[in-house]
């Protein structure tokens, strides 16, 4: 028997990884630690990639071109002092600072708002909180799995869900409906449209 099996993954997928990692979060949570950054920064810096034109081609496929410029750039001002006026890069940089290891819920609402109204302010505040309370099938689906067999019972999981609903998650969600402004909302909306292409 073979003793030290270990897997590794080659540099490019796992370069590829660490920026589907970093937008999951980004979208997923509303933000991510910075060990994040350093993550790709180091791997930057100590893995040789054989085969740049193959890591060009898992970030194209995976539609992480522009979050890898973000990222990378990020890296520079973080670790090497190269100074950026960069919107979208600053904006990475907000997300990050604001946000715990994991993200930050009051983040992740306001950028579902802002993606959900495209940064407008035309729909009142309690269509959204409803919107946020009672998510799409989709959505939904990945939180209960019997929605995938069995569709007709989303409205009892969104009861289901108000009632599994941490206090903390539902004041989160109220404070955010009441005190989004239009300008972060707008910010949010176009930065969310440019890492997800």
């Amino acid at each position: 028997m073979k003793e030290n099996c270990l897997y590794e993954l080659n540099p490019e997928f796992l370069y590829t990884y660490l920026i589907v990692h970093l937008r999951r979060h980004l979208i997923g949570m509303g933000g991510g630690g910075i060990k994040l950054i350093l993550d790709l920064w180091v791997l930057n810096r100590t893995i040789n990639f054989n085969n740049k034109d193959k890591l060009n081609c898992f970030i194209h496929e995976a539609k992480l071109d522009n979050l890898r410029e973000y990222a990378e750039a990020l890296t520079y001002k973080w670790f090497e002092d190269k100074d950026t006026s960069d919107k979208n890069v600053l904006m990475l940089e907000k997300l990050i600072f604001n946000s715990d290891t994991h993200g930050n819920y009051g983040t992740y609402v306001n950028m579902i708002l802002a993606k959900e109204n495209n940064g407008s302010f035309k729909v009142s505040k309690l269509k959204n909180f409803i919107k946020l309370m009672c998510p799409s099938l989709k959505v939904m689906q990945d939180k209960y799995e019997v929605l995938k067999r069995y569709p007709i019972l989303l409205p009892f999981s969104w009861v289901k869900r108000v009632f599994d609903a941490r206090r903390e998650h539902i004041k989160a969600i109220a404070e955010s409906v009441n005190n989004l402004n239009k300008n972060e909302a707008q910010e949010l909306a176009r930065f969310c449209e440019y890492i997800e292409h």
